[in-house]
Protein backbone atom coordinates (compact mmCIF):
# COMPACT_ATOMS: atom_id res chain seq x y z
CA UNK A 1 0.00 0.00 0.00
CA UNK A 2 1.32 3.45 -0.91
CA UNK A 3 1.74 6.08 1.76
CA UNK A 4 -0.54 9.11 1.31
CA UNK A 5 -0.25 12.74 2.31
CA UNK A 6 -2.00 13.55 5.60
CA UNK A 7 -4.34 16.04 3.85
CA UNK A 8 -5.91 13.48 1.49
CA UNK A 9 -9.42 12.54 2.55
CA UNK A 10 -11.35 9.33 2.08
CA UNK A 11 -13.47 9.48 -1.07
CA UNK A 12 -16.38 7.76 0.68
CA UNK A 13 -16.64 9.30 4.15
CA UNK A 14 -15.28 12.51 5.76
CA UNK A 15 -12.19 10.99 7.36
CA UNK A 16 -8.53 10.93 6.37
CA UNK A 17 -7.44 8.35 3.81
CA UNK A 18 -4.87 5.80 4.88
CA UNK A 19 -4.04 4.49 1.41
CA UNK A 20 -5.02 3.84 -2.19
CA UNK A 21 -7.44 0.94 -1.86
CA UNK A 22 -9.19 -0.89 -4.70
CA UNK A 23 -8.65 2.04 -7.08
CA UNK A 24 -9.38 5.03 -4.82
CA UNK A 25 -8.10 6.84 -1.74
CA UNK A 26 -10.10 5.64 1.26
CA UNK A 27 -9.87 5.07 4.98
CA UNK A 28 -9.35 1.55 6.25
CA UNK A 29 -12.97 1.23 7.42
CA UNK A 30 -14.37 1.99 3.96
CA UNK A 31 -11.84 -0.33 2.36
CA UNK A 32 -13.01 -3.19 4.57
CA UNK A 33 -16.67 -2.26 4.02
CA UNK A 34 -16.22 -2.42 0.24
CA UNK A 35 -14.50 -5.78 0.50
CA UNK A 36 -17.23 -7.23 2.76
CA UNK A 37 -19.94 -5.88 0.47
CA UNK A 38 -18.54 -7.93 -2.41
CA UNK A 39 -18.28 -11.01 -0.22
CA UNK A 40 -21.82 -10.66 1.20
CA UNK A 41 -23.92 -8.56 -1.24
CA UNK A 42 -27.12 -9.69 0.47
CA UNK A 43 -26.28 -7.34 3.36
CA UNK A 44 -26.85 -4.31 1.10
CA UNK A 45 -30.54 -3.40 1.29
CA UNK A 46 -32.43 -0.79 -0.73
CA UNK A 47 -32.02 2.75 0.60
CA UNK A 48 -35.09 4.11 2.44
CA UNK A 49 -34.33 7.67 1.22
CA UNK A 50 -34.03 6.65 -2.43
CA UNK A 51 -30.25 7.15 -2.45
CA UNK A 52 -30.22 10.56 -0.79
CA UNK A 53 -28.61 9.71 2.55
CA UNK A 54 -26.36 12.37 4.07
CA UNK A 55 -24.59 10.10 6.56
CA UNK A 56 -23.23 7.43 4.23
CA UNK A 57 -21.94 5.24 7.04
CA UNK A 58 -25.52 4.83 8.27
CA UNK A 59 -26.70 3.39 4.93
CA UNK A 60 -24.91 0.47 3.35
CA UNK A 61 -26.59 1.02 0.01
CA UNK A 62 -25.51 4.66 -0.33
CA UNK A 63 -22.07 3.95 1.05
CA UNK A 64 -21.56 1.17 -1.48
CA UNK A 65 -22.81 3.37 -4.33
CA UNK A 66 -20.30 6.04 -3.35
CA UNK A 67 -17.54 3.41 -3.41
CA UNK A 68 -18.51 2.60 -6.99
CA UNK A 69 -18.84 6.29 -7.92
CA UNK A 70 -15.22 7.03 -6.97
CA UNK A 71 -13.96 4.08 -9.01
CA UNK A 72 -13.45 1.33 -6.44
CA UNK A 73 -13.23 -2.15 -7.97
CA UNK A 74 -12.28 -5.55 -6.61
CA UNK A 75 -9.28 -6.79 -8.63
CA UNK A 76 -9.55 -10.11 -10.39
CA UNK A 77 -8.11 -13.12 -8.64
CA UNK A 78 -4.56 -14.13 -9.44
CA UNK A 79 -4.31 -16.71 -12.19
CA UNK A 80 -4.24 -20.27 -10.80
CA UNK A 81 -0.75 -20.87 -12.21
CA UNK A 82 0.60 -17.80 -10.36
CA UNK A 83 -1.04 -18.92 -7.13
CA UNK A 84 0.44 -22.40 -7.60
CA UNK A 85 3.96 -20.98 -8.11
CA UNK A 86 3.69 -18.89 -4.95
CA UNK A 87 2.24 -21.72 -2.86
CA UNK A 88 5.00 -24.09 -3.97
CA UNK A 89 7.68 -21.57 -3.03
CA UNK A 90 6.02 -20.90 0.32
CA UNK A 91 6.10 -24.65 0.98
CA UNK A 92 9.81 -24.90 0.09
CA UNK A 93 10.62 -21.91 2.26
CA UNK A 94 8.65 -23.31 5.20
CA UNK A 95 10.70 -26.49 4.90
CA UNK A 96 13.91 -24.42 4.78
CA UNK A 97 12.89 -22.46 7.86
CA UNK A 98 11.98 -25.65 9.73
CA UNK A 99 15.41 -27.12 8.99
CA UNK A 100 17.08 -23.93 10.21
CA UNK A 101 14.97 -23.65 13.38
CA UNK A 102 14.67 -27.25 14.57
CA UNK A 103 18.01 -28.89 13.80
CA UNK A 104 21.71 -28.44 14.44
CA UNK A 105 24.73 -29.89 12.66
CA UNK A 106 27.29 -31.44 14.98
CA UNK A 107 29.64 -32.29 12.09
CA UNK A 108 32.16 -29.94 10.55
CA UNK A 109 30.70 -30.18 7.04
CA UNK A 110 32.29 -28.66 3.97
CA UNK A 111 30.48 -26.92 1.13
CA UNK A 112 31.07 -30.00 -1.03
CA UNK A 113 29.42 -32.18 1.62
CA UNK A 114 26.37 -29.92 1.66
CA UNK A 115 26.06 -29.81 -2.12
CA UNK A 116 26.49 -33.48 -2.94
CA UNK A 117 25.23 -35.32 0.12
CA UNK A 118 21.82 -36.90 -0.43
CA UNK A 119 21.02 -36.62 3.27
CA UNK A 120 22.97 -34.60 5.80
CA UNK A 121 23.22 -35.83 9.37
CA UNK A 122 21.33 -33.29 11.46
CA UNK A 123 20.38 -33.52 15.12
CA UNK A 124 17.14 -32.16 16.52
CA UNK A 125 17.83 -29.53 19.15
CA UNK A 126 16.74 -30.29 22.70
CA UNK A 127 14.95 -27.60 24.75
CA UNK A 128 18.07 -27.16 26.87
CA UNK A 129 20.41 -26.69 23.90
CA UNK A 130 21.52 -23.08 23.42
CA UNK A 131 22.82 -22.51 19.87
CA UNK A 132 25.77 -20.17 19.42
CA UNK A 133 26.78 -18.16 16.37
CA UNK A 134 28.41 -21.11 14.61
CA UNK A 135 25.34 -23.30 15.15
CA UNK A 136 22.95 -20.75 13.65
CA UNK A 137 25.31 -19.79 10.84
CA UNK A 138 25.99 -23.40 9.85
CA UNK A 139 22.27 -24.15 9.73
CA UNK A 140 21.72 -21.01 7.64
CA UNK A 141 24.19 -22.42 5.12
CA UNK A 142 22.76 -25.94 5.13
CA UNK A 143 19.11 -24.87 5.00
CA UNK A 144 19.74 -22.45 2.11
CA UNK A 145 21.63 -25.07 0.11
CA UNK A 146 18.91 -27.65 0.79
CA UNK A 147 16.33 -25.10 -0.43
CA UNK A 148 18.23 -24.55 -3.68
CA UNK A 149 18.57 -28.29 -4.29
CA UNK A 150 14.76 -28.63 -4.21
CA UNK A 151 14.37 -26.82 -7.54
CA UNK A 152 13.21 -29.34 -10.14
CA UNK A 153 16.02 -28.75 -12.63
CA UNK A 154 18.81 -29.30 -10.07
CA UNK A 155 18.77 -33.08 -10.47
CA UNK A 156 19.43 -32.74 -14.21
CA UNK A 157 22.60 -30.66 -13.78
CA UNK A 158 26.06 -32.17 -14.04
CA UNK A 159 28.27 -32.27 -10.96
CA UNK A 160 30.18 -29.18 -12.07
CA UNK A 161 26.92 -27.37 -12.84
CA UNK A 162 25.46 -28.24 -9.44
CA UNK A 163 28.54 -26.89 -7.70
CA UNK A 164 28.44 -23.68 -9.71
CA UNK A 165 24.66 -23.28 -9.28
CA UNK A 166 24.95 -23.40 -5.48
CA UNK A 167 28.06 -21.23 -5.26
CA UNK A 168 26.59 -18.50 -7.45
CA UNK A 169 23.64 -17.69 -5.20
CA UNK A 170 23.67 -19.51 -1.87
CA UNK A 171 25.25 -16.70 0.18
CA UNK A 172 22.80 -14.19 -1.29
CA UNK A 173 19.94 -16.51 -0.30
CA UNK A 174 21.37 -16.79 3.22
CA UNK A 175 21.64 -13.01 3.55
CA UNK A 176 18.12 -12.39 2.24
CA UNK A 177 16.66 -15.05 4.57
CA UNK A 178 18.65 -13.59 7.45
CA UNK A 179 17.28 -10.12 6.72
CA UNK A 180 13.67 -11.30 6.47
CA UNK A 181 14.04 -13.33 9.66
CA UNK A 182 15.51 -10.33 11.47
CA UNK A 183 12.52 -8.23 10.44
CA UNK A 184 10.26 -10.95 11.84
CA UNK A 185 12.21 -10.75 15.10
CA UNK A 186 11.47 -6.98 15.23
CA UNK A 187 15.15 -6.18 14.87
CA UNK A 188 16.58 -3.21 12.99
CA UNK A 189 19.70 -5.17 12.05
CA UNK A 190 20.81 -8.69 11.17
CA UNK A 191 20.38 -10.95 14.18
CA UNK A 192 19.91 -14.63 14.93
CA UNK A 193 17.20 -15.94 17.30
CA UNK A 194 17.61 -15.15 20.99
CA UNK A 195 19.72 -12.11 20.15
CA UNK A 196 22.75 -14.06 18.90
CA UNK A 197 24.97 -11.76 16.85
CA UNK A 198 25.60 -12.47 13.16
CA UNK A 199 29.33 -12.14 13.81
CA UNK A 200 31.18 -14.42 16.27
CA UNK A 201 32.64 -12.94 19.45
CA UNK A 202 36.18 -12.93 18.08
CA UNK A 203 35.17 -10.69 15.16
CA UNK A 204 33.20 -8.39 17.45
CA UNK A 205 36.32 -8.00 19.61
CA UNK A 206 38.50 -7.33 16.57
CA UNK A 207 36.22 -4.49 15.39
CA UNK A 208 35.26 -3.08 18.80
CA UNK A 209 37.15 0.16 18.10
CA UNK A 210 35.42 0.64 14.75
CA UNK A 211 31.87 -0.70 15.28
CA UNK A 212 30.57 1.21 12.26
CA UNK A 213 32.23 -1.39 10.01
CA UNK A 214 29.96 -4.12 11.37
CA UNK A 215 26.95 -1.80 11.56
CA UNK A 216 27.32 -1.00 7.86
CA UNK A 217 26.93 -4.72 7.17
CA UNK A 218 24.17 -5.40 9.69
CA UNK A 219 21.70 -2.59 9.07
CA UNK A 220 20.93 -1.27 5.53
CA UNK A 221 19.16 -4.29 4.01
CA UNK A 222 17.07 -4.95 7.13
CA UNK A 223 16.07 -1.28 7.31
CA UNK A 224 14.92 -1.27 3.69
CA UNK A 225 12.88 -4.46 4.08
CA UNK A 226 11.27 -2.91 7.17
CA UNK A 227 10.50 0.22 5.16
CA UNK A 228 8.95 -1.67 2.25
CA UNK A 229 7.01 -4.06 4.49
CA UNK A 230 7.96 -6.95 2.22
CA UNK A 231 5.36 -9.72 2.27
CA UNK A 232 6.15 -13.41 2.52
CA UNK A 233 4.96 -13.90 -1.05
CA UNK A 234 7.28 -11.19 -2.34
CA UNK A 235 10.15 -12.62 -0.34
CA UNK A 236 9.86 -16.15 -1.75
CA UNK A 237 9.46 -14.89 -5.31
CA UNK A 238 12.52 -12.66 -4.97
CA UNK A 239 14.44 -15.56 -3.45
CA UNK A 240 13.52 -17.76 -6.43
CA UNK A 241 14.55 -15.06 -8.92
CA UNK A 242 17.95 -14.75 -7.24
CA UNK A 243 18.36 -18.53 -7.05
CA UNK A 244 17.66 -19.10 -10.74
CA UNK A 245 20.56 -17.08 -12.08
CA UNK A 246 21.31 -18.24 -15.65
CA UNK A 247 24.44 -16.10 -16.03
CA UNK A 248 26.97 -18.83 -15.39
CA UNK A 249 29.58 -20.11 -17.84
CA UNK A 250 29.53 -23.56 -16.23
CA UNK A 251 26.08 -24.34 -17.65
CA UNK A 252 25.47 -26.00 -20.97
CA UNK A 253 23.44 -23.85 -23.36
CA UNK A 254 20.42 -26.12 -22.82
CA UNK A 255 20.56 -25.93 -19.01
CA UNK A 256 21.20 -22.20 -19.14
CA UNK A 257 17.98 -21.78 -21.13
CA UNK A 258 16.05 -23.96 -18.67
CA UNK A 259 17.24 -21.93 -15.66
CA UNK A 260 16.53 -18.70 -17.55
CA UNK A 261 12.94 -19.82 -18.19
CA UNK A 262 12.49 -20.55 -14.48
CA UNK A 263 13.77 -17.09 -13.62
CA UNK A 264 11.46 -15.50 -16.19
CA UNK A 265 8.49 -17.40 -14.75
CA UNK A 266 9.26 -16.22 -11.21
CA UNK A 267 9.81 -12.64 -12.38
CA UNK A 268 6.50 -12.71 -14.24
CA UNK A 269 4.79 -14.09 -11.12
CA UNK A 270 6.25 -11.25 -9.03
CA UNK A 271 5.00 -8.68 -11.55
CA UNK A 272 1.50 -10.22 -11.61
CA UNK A 273 1.40 -10.41 -7.81
CA UNK A 274 2.38 -6.75 -7.46
CA UNK A 275 -0.09 -5.58 -10.12
CA UNK A 276 -2.83 -7.54 -8.37
CA UNK A 277 -1.92 -6.32 -4.88
CA UNK A 278 -0.88 -2.72 -5.53
CA UNK A 279 -2.81 -2.02 -8.74
CA UNK A 280 -1.42 1.12 -10.46
CA UNK A 281 1.51 1.18 -8.03
CA UNK A 282 2.46 -2.37 -9.03
CA UNK A 283 5.32 -1.43 -11.40
CA UNK A 284 6.87 0.83 -8.76
CA UNK A 285 6.58 -1.96 -6.21
CA UNK A 286 8.38 -4.39 -8.54
CA UNK A 287 11.23 -1.91 -9.00
CA UNK A 288 11.47 -1.36 -5.23
CA UNK A 289 11.70 -5.10 -4.60
CA UNK A 290 14.27 -5.75 -7.32
CA UNK A 291 16.35 -2.83 -6.01
CA UNK A 292 16.89 -4.89 -2.84
CA UNK A 293 19.38 -6.91 -4.89
CA UNK A 294 21.80 -3.96 -4.75
CA UNK A 295 21.70 -3.86 -0.93
CA UNK A 296 21.92 -7.64 -0.91
CA UNK A 297 25.11 -7.46 -2.94
CA UNK A 298 26.55 -4.83 -0.62
CA UNK A 299 25.79 -7.01 2.42
CA UNK A 300 27.45 -9.99 0.72
CA UNK A 301 30.57 -7.90 0.05
CA UNK A 302 30.50 -6.59 3.61
CA UNK A 303 30.37 -10.03 5.19
CA UNK A 304 33.15 -11.22 2.91
CA UNK A 305 35.40 -8.26 3.65
CA UNK A 306 34.97 -8.56 7.42
CA UNK A 307 35.67 -12.28 7.41
CA UNK A 308 38.67 -11.84 5.11
CA UNK A 309 40.16 -9.22 7.43
CA UNK A 310 39.66 -11.53 10.40
CA UNK A 311 41.22 -14.56 8.71
CA UNK A 312 44.24 -12.53 7.57
CA UNK A 313 44.74 -11.12 11.08
CA UNK A 314 44.46 -14.40 12.97
CA UNK A 315 43.59 -17.89 11.91
CA UNK A 316 42.94 -19.66 15.20
CA UNK A 317 41.48 -22.81 13.67
CA UNK A 318 38.02 -22.31 15.19
CA UNK A 319 36.36 -21.40 11.90
CA UNK A 320 34.21 -24.16 10.40
CA UNK A 321 34.72 -25.52 6.90
CA UNK A 322 31.53 -23.91 5.60
CA UNK A 323 32.93 -20.49 6.52
CA UNK A 324 36.38 -21.07 5.03
CA UNK A 325 34.73 -22.41 1.86
CA UNK A 326 32.67 -19.21 1.67
CA UNK A 327 35.85 -17.15 1.91
CA UNK A 328 37.49 -19.16 -0.87
CA UNK A 329 34.44 -18.47 -3.03
CA UNK A 330 34.40 -14.78 -2.06
CA UNK A 331 38.08 -14.34 -2.94
CA UNK A 332 37.88 -16.19 -6.28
Amino acid sequence: MALVRPDIMCGVCPTKANGFNYGAYTCNACKMFFRRSHTNPAEIHECVTDGNCVQLRDCRYCRFQQCLNIGMVIPKQLKPEITEIIQNLLYLDAHRNNTFSVYVSLDNLSLEDAIFSDSMKLTEKTPSYVPDYYDWSSMDHLAAIEFMKKFEFFKFLSKAEKRSFIKTSYIHIIVLCLAMRSVGLKSQEFVYPNGVDVFPKEIQVMFQKCPSVLADVRCPLVARIHELKVTREEFVLLTAIITCNPGNEAYTVFNQEIISKYQQAYTSALVQYCLHTYQQFGPTRVNDLLSLCFLLGKAFEGFGSVWTAYMVAQNDGKVKKLHTDFLKYFLD
